[in-house]
């Protein structure tokens, strides 16, 4: 993969699913990241890891930088 050069916001975005542990259980955290400004633009927690986790976090980053 070439090297990539980000000069702003918005050129890449970079996600990522992890999981947590309570006291008996697994909850589940998928985070889209702005990859030039480092600032979380969505995220998703859920008990189940389903696609649905990572949709609603791409959902959440969309309408925050559409200005939804």
């Amino acid at each position: 993969m070439p090297e990539l050069t980000i000069t702003g916001c918005d050129q890449l975005w970079v996600a990522d699913i992890t999981y947590i542990r309570l006291l008996r259980e697994f909850i589940y955290l998928a985070v889209i990241l702005d990859a030039f400004s480092r600032r979380c633009i969505g995220w998703a927690l859920e008990l189940t890891l389903e696609a649905e986790l990572a949709l609603s976090a791409l959902q959440m980053a969309i309408s925050l930088r559409r200005g939804l």
